[in-house]
């Protein structure tokens, strides 16, 4: 059962999903209240049976949060809509996500819930990943296309929100109307990877904007997530990788591609399918065929995946 106050009624509910991940859990809990936004908005903190102590410092450091309960079968889909089902039975005028690797910037969530409150909408901030020597890349918005999503590179001296088809999970503020339109995010067929993405569809296609405010920044800490790294050139073994992304939490979790696709695609849905388990034979032929070396010298620059992890201790060449 819920430790905090569950009254929502007519706020802002922030949710977090988490899994074993008690600093990145607490530190953003603790970044909320230094901002003084736990004083503001209501937080639900939907622990997905962490084994590390998360629920408990949780409870323990702030009070203010109600913390919910799974048993390690949510995954960051299923979370976020038994977050937002209890938001929204207590009252909550928006639903923000929220993942706990984020450093947010000035007036972030405030700013994103404003505007989706005033515009009935959908919105998200623009994220930033800082690669050092490198610079700030920007997340890219995303737009429908025939048969995919692709990617776009946004106007970042903008001063107007940019509309987009969907939009990642990081922090978006979903205000009630669009709950009442199309439901929650579909924890059961689409529970991790495409979670936010499928939600977002959804929304566009039901005649809801889906809007990003540029002046909504967050930063986004390197976790180095296995499912961020390359597969083909990446250090982990063919074996691993075939696991994990078939995984429920992995990017070509069965269940996921083909409700996914169909239902954004229909027809085209179908080629998608077929052609992303294709690509990861293809990869794990070429894997076991080609020397690795050999493999970055030939395809390293052309990889986004390898070169924003390639500095990882896991992903070194040095």
């Amino acid at each position: 059962m819920p430790q905090a106050d569950s009254s929502f009624s007519g706020k802002a509910v922030i949710i977090i999903p988490c899994h074993n991940r008690k600093f990145f859990t607490t530190g953003c809990l603790r970044q909320l209240k230094e901002l003084g936004i736990l004083r503001t908005l209501g937080v639900i903190v939907v622990d997905d049976g962490s084994t590390d102590g998360t629920a408990e410092a949780v409870a323990a450091d702030f009070p203010e949060a109600t913390v919910l309960h799974g048993d390690g079968n949510l995954f960051w889909t299923g979370a976020m809509e038994l977050g937002m089902r209890h938001a929204i039975a207590h009252g909550a005028a928006c639903c923000v996500w929220l993942n706990d690797d984020l450093s947010l910037g000035e007036n972030a969530i405030e700013r994103v819930v404003a505007l989706a409150l005033e515009s009935k909408s959908m919105v998200t901030g623009q994220g930033v990943i800082d690669q050092g020597d490198k610079g700030w890349w920007y997340f890219p918005g995303l737009f429908r296309r025939k048969s995919s999503i692709e990617t776009r590179t946004l106007a970042h001296d903008s001063p107007a929100p940019i509309p987009m088809d969907t939009c990642r999970g990081n922090l978006v503020a979903v205000p009630r109307n669009v709950v009442e339109k199309i439901g929650y995010p579909d924890g059961k067929n689409v529970p991790h990877v495409g979670g936010d993405t499928d939600f977002g569809l959804r929304a566009t296609a039901a005649g809801i904007r889906c809007l990003v405010r540029l002046d909504a920044m967050f930063f986004e800490k390197d976790t180095i997530r296995d499912d961020n790294r390359s597969w083909l050139l990446g250090k982990r073994p063919i074996k691993k990788i075939w696991q994990s992304a078939l995984s429920k939490r992995g990017t070509l979790y069965p269940r996921m591609v083909v409700v996914y696709n169909l239902r954004h695609w229909g027809i085209r849905g179908v080629g998608n399918v077929l052609f992303v388990y294709a690509r990861l034979v293809v990869l794990s032929i070429l894997k076991a065929l080609i020397p690795r070396p050999w493999l970055i010298r030939l395809y390293g620059n052309k990889s986004h995946a390898y070169v924003v992890y390639k500095g990882s201790p896991a992903e070194s060449d040095r």
